[in-house]
């Protein structure tokens, strides 16, 4: 598209070709009329010229202006579009990010849900195997109870029985607390008697080192005297007194016989009989039902050196 001012120029061209007889040039001589006029002609030309290669470029610009307009248009909805897609992807995104977290939140409190589950169902077999097993045991604790009542009962009817046959009163008819402490009152008796042997034992034996000591230490003195000298340096013991019960002790032979002579002799007492027969001696009440803390009972002592019986061979 070629601007107006050329066209005009033309006309200017035109009109200064078609007047020149107008100009002021032509007042002039001819040679240099001629000169003047053949500048103005070349350098209007170089004008036109100029005018021309500016308006192409002009025109070109003016193509590239609306190309690069229409590309600014393009490139606008382009970045709404790429925008307004931005802007649906985020939402997509964050949707994505929200439902994955909620099966996320989901899963972990259906594992959870799942592991109370599994852990109830242990606790409850746990509390149904405990439950059974103190079932059982509250059952075998009864039956322990009923058996052990039974041969309680059991015991105590033999045991009357057994007094009834042996013919004891009905009031000797202990029960078991009585049969214990009558036990125990035995077993404490048992140990006293133990208790005492003991010492007497060990008595005995300081006894019986003692006159080897006083013979050694006596050993100038004739043997005549050794006698005497054991009798009046012993001990004088009191007797322990004897129940009536009792048999009495065998008294020693003379000097002058001999101990198989003394055998041969007939035994002065019979064996006693037993207690409560018809032979034997009669038992008095209140001795037959005292018990074994009474002091009714006595042991035999020992033979004291100075007794005839103490150095006789058994």
């Amino acid at each position: 598209m070629e601007s107006p001012q050329v066209d005009d120029d033309i006309c200017i061209l035109k009109h200064e070709t078609a007047c020149v007889a107008e100009s002021p040039v032509a007042m002039c001589s001819g040679d240099e009329s001629v000169a003047s006029h053949f500048a103005l002609v070349t350098a209007y030309e170089d004008i036109k010229k100029r005018l021309r290669d500016t308006e192409k470029e002009n025109t070109v610009l003016r193509k590239r202006v609306k190309q690069l307009e229409d590309k600014k248009k393009e490139r606008a909805e382009s970045e709404k579009i790429l925008t307004e897609q931005l802007q649906t992807k985020e939402l997509e995104v964050l949707q994505l990010r929200s439902e994955m977290e909620t099966s996320q939140v989901m899963k972990s409190l259906n594992e959870t849900q799942d592991y109370w589950h599994v852990n109830r169902e242990g606790s409850e077999v746990q509390i149904h195997t405990l439950q059974d097993e103190v079932q059982r045991l509250r059952l075998e604790n009864s039956h322990l109870h009923t058996l052990c009542t039974r041969r309680q009962d059991v015991s105590e009817s033999s045991v009357k029985n057994d007094e009834i046959q042996k013919g004891a009163p009905p009031y000797c008819s202990y029960s078991r607390p009585a049969v214990m402490s009558v036990y125990e009152d035995v077993r404490s008796e048992v140990f006293r008697l133990h208790t005492l042997v003991r010492n007497q034992s060990e008595l005995m034996k300081k006894l019986r080192n003692r006159p080897v000591l006083k013979r050694a230490a006596s050993s100038a003195l004739p043997v005549q005297c050794l006698d005497d000298v054991e009798k009046n340096h012993s001990p004088v013991r009191a007797p322990i007194p004897r129940p009536p019960s009792a048999p009495p002790l065998h008294v020693a032979p003379p000097p002058g016989t001999s101990y198989a002579e003394n055998w041969k002799e007939a035994w002065p007492l019979n064996r006693p009989s037993p207690l409560g027969s018809p032979a034997g001696p009669p038992v008095p009440p209140q001795h037959a039902a005292s018990s074994l803390d009474d002091g009714s009972w006595s042991i035999p002592a020992h033979p004291s050196p100075d007794h005839p019986l103490f150095w006789q061979p058994y």
